[in-house]
């Protein structure tokens, strides 16, 4: 029985695809120093070049005792970008312009995440968790609590042009975190879009939640009997910005 032309092509596709990825394989696992490998198809190349070590990150905090890590200080140079890495993969991530910090341990970026907050007085809320094994591990979105979470409010006001004297917490800001874990290594990766569209510094502490830590300084000092009256301006302040800091290290 003469075998189908049709068959022979997908035969033959076939067979492409596995010694491509046969090469990809080795090219991932092999210990020799950086090189260009040709297949012996004659047209496929993956190029594989040393990653250079740089210092410093653009997105890393002027005053803190740590320093996120450019993305090119974790990678290996025995683990080039290959071009047929998974969309949403280490691999595809590492090597795009979206994720440009990076971390090496869970610590250094819940570190980073505090300075972060305690430095511009503002909060990152966690929103979303999503997982997407086997390409990452899991997908983490925090925005900042101004942008307004609650759906779209059925009230409609009877008044539009009059405005309020004290302006309200929602301002629709396109402050946004993500970070991804993978499951093949413990790098962290991490897009941070931090164009706020309001003041922060001490404007912005009217508008974040009163942590947990700030509740039990002033619960103590109304056990105290001391009242708000005789604090000086200075020493409030010193108090608020003292118990904002406990908060956002101990969580609420």
């Amino acid at each position: 029985m003469k075998e189908q032309p049709h068959v022979t092509t997908t035969l033959a596709f076939l067979l492409l695809a596995c010694s491509l990825f046969a090469c990809c394989l080795l090219a991932r696992h092999s210990h020799t120093p950086p090189t260009t490998m040709e297949s012996h198809l004659g047209f496929f190349q993956l190029e594989m070049t040393s990653s250079g070590s740089t210092s410093g990150s653009p997105f890393s905090p002027a005053s803190s005792n740590f320093s996120t890590s450019p993305l090119t200080s974790g990678l290996s140079s025995t683990s080039p970008f290959c071009m047929f890495a998974a969309p949403g993969s280490f691999d595809a991530d590492s090597h795009s312009n979206d994720f440009q910090l990076g971390w090496d341990t869970v610590h250094d970026l819940e570190a980073w995440i505090t300075n972060e907050q305690l430095t511009k007085y503002f909060e990152l809320c966690l929103v979303q968790t999503i997982t997407g094994l086997p390409h990452y591990e899991k997908k983490l979105r925090y925005i900042c609590p101004r942008h307004g979470t609650g759906g779209t409010k059925d009230y409609i006001k009877q008044f539009p042009e009059c405005e309020h004297k004290i302006p309200g917490k929602h301002t629709s800001c396109k402050c946004l975190l993500v970070i991804k874990h993978y499951p093949d290594t413990p790098r962290i990766l991490g897009k941070y879009h931090n164009a706020h569209n309001h003041p922060l510094s001490w404007v912005n502490l009217p508008f974040t939640w009163i942590p947990k830590a700030t509740w039990e300084l002033i619960a103590g000092h109304l056990r105290d009997r001391m009242s708000v009256w005789k604090c000086p301006s200075a020493r409030s302040l010193q108090l608020l910005q003292s118990g904002v800091a406990h908060g956002l290290l101990l969580g609420r």
